[in-house]
């Protein structure tokens, strides 16, 4: 069981009027699924984990304390959202990891694939790579997501297309502490 909610964050979800969409237990409780299925896959390999910043990097904090493998992580900075609720539309690079990801297995850890723009561009620049093999998980996908090639290996939940906020997710840098998943009003 976790910790109850604080005073704190009751008067945020309150106030930005937040609808609840996956709670902390669901959400921990899949994510120990993929860590099991990861390391599982995995077994007697050093994979890296590619964190994609900023929205997953609870997601990859939880999921690699999963994992029953030893792993490098790293992260990659990518920015589609800007200020706003709708993609820009433009995959904007900030940074991408100092390490060689030639040969490795790598597992790249999204936090939501919408549209599939971000995803698209990290798995063309990570194949530039040449990795040894490239395991996607994302710890939510839409349904816009129709391209085959896009869907990750590992979904931790299909939502609709609501706005969501809490687990690591944002609204212009707001509300990323929530431990639940919520839809904006």
């Amino acid at each position: 069981m976790n910790d109850p909610m604080t005073a704190d964050e009751a008067a945020c979800i309150e106030s930005h009027r937040l609808r609840l969409v996956i709670d902390e237990d669901a959400i921990l409780a899949r994510v120990r699924e993929i860590g099991k299925a990861l390391s599982d896959r995995h077994a007697g390999r050093y994979p890296v984990v590619v964190g994609v910043l900023d929205g997953a990097f609870m997601f990859v904090a939880d999921l690699v304390r999963s994992m029953s493998l030893p792993c490098e992580v790293t992260f990659w900075k990518v920015c589609s959202y800007g200020a706003g609720r709708v993609s820009s539309g433009a995959v904007r690079e900030v940074f991408r990891p100092e390490i060689s990801l030639a040969g490795r297995h790598v597992i790249v850890v999204e936090d939501i694939v919408d549209s599939g723009r971000t995803l698209r561009y990290l798995l063309r620049e990570i194949r530039k790579a040449g990795p040894a093999s490239v395991t996607i998980v994302s710890l939510l996908q839409k349904p816009a997501t129709a391209d085959a090639s896009l869907c990750p290996d590992h979904v931790g939940f299909a939502v609709g297309n609501d706005f969501l906020v809490g687990y690591g997710l944002d609204l212009r840098g707001e509300l990323r502490h929530l431990r639940s998943l919520y839809a904006l009003a």
